[in-house]
């Protein structure tokens, strides 16, 4: 079993979304939206520590909006950001930056991390 096995099997994921068989029509927001969730993903089973992790994925008139809560160990959000480290983050705003997207790091030590996700329908 790996590493990303072990740490899967102690996390509970919930998924909301209120597509009801509406899909995404721009490939270039559907591939963007697919590789955040895999980034910030992969950034929980890293670094949270995190046994509950809520997925939020809702189509608005005009905006996609991606949410990813988790109630892990939590980071110093303010930091990362003034110091622009942490690739994935650095990977996330460059790719929501080719869409004119915005992205909203919420953190603190202690208290896990929200990311908010928003793309325009029409960038």
């Amino acid at each position: 079993m790996t590493e990303v096995d072990k740490s899967t099997e102690h996390i509970d994921f919930k998924f909301y979304h209120n597509f009801n068989g509406h899909q995404i029509q721009n490939k270039q927001v559907e591939v963007t939206l697919y590789r955040i969730l895999q980034e910030g993903i992969n950034n929980i089973f890293k670094y949270s520590k995190a046994t509950k992790v809520d997925i939020q994925l809702k189509s608005y008139e005009d905006i996609y909006m991606l949410t990813i809560e988790d109630n892990g160990i939590g980071f110093d959000a303010k930091k990362v950001v003034k110091e622009n480290s942490g690739l994935g983050f650095k990977g996330i705003k460059n790719r929501l930056d080719a869409i004119n997207g915005f992205l909203e790091i919420e953190s603190q030590e202690g208290r896990g991390t929200t990311l908010l996700i928003e793309i325009k329908k029409d960038f």
